[in-house]
């Protein structure tokens, strides 16, 4: 087998402002425009590298750690706060649904005006609402201050990502600071699973709200006193209105958000209930949702043409690279979604377990999430990305297999355990290669709008894929509510992961083949 070679990634020649069509649109002159030229900003040192990573990887995991205490400590919360069945999986999916839908606006938005800018108020934004979440009278409260929760992580995730591919040399450190940005997601998510249900037996779970967003304030006041300075100057306040309005696709952002955002409303009713499809406001929202989709694409045309700022242009998906990333990652993340959620489902409701034993039975995947991403994030640049993913797929394929299998009378050692062992392998090494891979296709003034645009389709995944899999679920099931009837449905959904993992293997093996390495090192 002749060996990988290193391939040199080209940045795409209409993914950021330095097009000459893009420099010759009329805007009005501004002392930042007026700017010099824009040179290769010189790189952190190791440590301030250290710290950078360290602070935003804290606040990740404090977003983390609040979703696991959410998993674990739901039904609890519901009967101190009488939120209604039927909302029951809103405080969950209302976070995802506003930040899948502020992605796009944000990133824009931190590229013109600068990530640290957008950085760190969206850290203390994020961590005020997880105090707010566990001040919550009601569950009004609760589904509000979720959703806005949503809205301040679109403010911190893009420009996170950002800080990092701007400010760390390419190399070793700069992958790892990938690697610990989704390393801090299984640690959070686990930490918050076994302390949520030690709170909500033992203590009170207001008493983990209130804890993860102090920790997070202070994380907050680390990163306002050690992230480094956004080289653009941000000039007047006119000046950076002006910035906005003219550098900015506000259309291209308004389309492709409001379809997003239409489009997880509609997945998030199904979920509940398949049969909300029939409802009159669901048919209307899924037809305006799927009609801005041509609009979008319509728009992009025209932005090319007349040499305009576009949010996602057309040619981008002409870069089988691209294309595959997107498409591989929102069908991963969706997987791996609905594995988490099914898993303890089956552990409880098939099982029969507490919350807190099914918690406990999810860890592994923390574990070897954790590990994975570790080890992804020191010796990626040493093997062939396509390679990595096929591989890691390939194991993660497994683990729906084994859950589709386990019958309720085995030992959690035969199969469940190693399906939670191998579950995470697929996410965590694609979200990292794919991390390095947007960051290269996108110039170094749109990253925030690169990571964007990855949050975005991950976000569809799993809208996506957890209505289909609860409808699928649901389907099988019929009315019946007998343990039974619940396994038949969970095991058609697991099939259904397979189904997802397979299919982003066959992307990944056709769009990833000339891939090569990535995440080298440069002189």
């Amino acid at each position: 087998m002749p060996k990988s070679r290193p391939l040199k990634l080209v940045r795409h020649p209409l993914a950021g402002p330095s097009h000459p069509l893009l420099r010759q649109q009329q805007r009005p002159v501004t002392t930042a425009s007026l700017a010099p030229a824009e040179t290769e900003r010189p790189k952190l040192s190791t440590f301030q590298a250290w710290i950078v990573i360290i602070q935003l990887c804290g606040n990740s995991f404090i977003n983390s750690f609040s979703a696991g205490l959410l998993m674990v400590c739901l039904p609890v919360m519901a009967a101190d706060l009488n939120l209604p069945q039927n909302l029951l999986t809103w405080p969950n999916s209302v976070s995802a649904l506003t930040s899948g839908s502020c992605y796009l606006v944000m990133g824009s938005v931190s590229d013109v005006l600068g990530a640290r800018r957008m950085n760190v108020p969206g850290s203390f934004l994020q961590s005020i609402f997880i105090i707010a979440t566990g001040a919550s009278q009601n569950g009004g409260e609760l589904i509000a201050f979720r959703a806005l929760g949503g809205v301040a992580n679109a403010l911190f995730t893009p420009s996170a990502r950002a800080m990092l591919s701007t400010n760390i040399a390419h190399g070793r450190l700069r992958n790892f600071g990938f690697a610990s940005m989704f390393l801090a997601f299984p640690l959070g998510a686990g930490l918050g699973l076994v302390l949520g249900g030690i709170y909500a037996d033992e203590a009170n779970w207001r008493v983990g709200y209130y804890s993860s967003g102090a920790v997070g304030l202070c994380l907050s006041l680390l990163g306002l006193c050690t992230l480094p300075k956004d080289e653009k100057p941000l000039g007047t306040a006119r000046e950076a209105l002006d910035r906005l309005a003219f550098e900015i696709d506000w259309m291209g952002v308004a389309l492709a958000s409001s379809s997003v955002a239409l489009l997880s409303v509609v997945f998030a009713m199904l979920s509940v209930n398949a049969d909300d499809i029939r409802r009159p406001v669901n048919i209307v929202l899924l037809a305006i949702s799927i009609a801005l989709l041509p609009a979008f694409v319509l728009w992009m045309h025209r932005q090319e043409k007349l040499g305009k700022p576009a949010v996602i242009p057309n040619s981008l998906w002409k870069d089988g690279r691209f294309t595959s990333i997107c498409l591989m990652i929102g069908l991963s993340n969706g997987a791996q979604s609905g594995l988490s959620l099914f898993c303890s489902l089956f552990f409880q409701e098939v099982q029969h377990l507490s919350a807190f034993q099914a918690s406990l039975r999810l860890l592994p995947q923390a574990a070897t999430g954790a590990l994975c991403c570790i080890f992804a994030g020191v010796f990626i640049n040493r093997v062939s990305a396509l390679a990595a993913v096929i591989v890691a797929m390939v194991f993660c394929s497994l683990s729906p297999l084994l859950m589709a299998i386990t019958q309720p009378s085995w030992p959690y050692w035969y199969s469940a355990f190693w399906a939670q062992v191998v579950g995470p392998l697929s996410i965590d090494v694609s979200f990292i290669v794919g991390s390095l891979v947007i960051a290269e296709v996108f110039s170094g003034k749109s990253q925030a709008r690169g990571a964007a645009v990855f949050s975005t389709f991950s976000q569809i995944g799993v809208s996506i894929s957890l209505c289909i899999m609860s409808v699928i679920s649901t389907n099988i099931a019929g009315d019946k509510h007998t343990t039974e009837a619940l396994l038949r449905g969970y095991r058609a959904s697991f099939w259904t992961q397979f189904a997802w993992i397979a299919a982003s293997a066959l992307i990944a093996a056709v769009g990833l083949r000339k891939l090569g390495r990535v995440g080298m090192k440069r002189d």
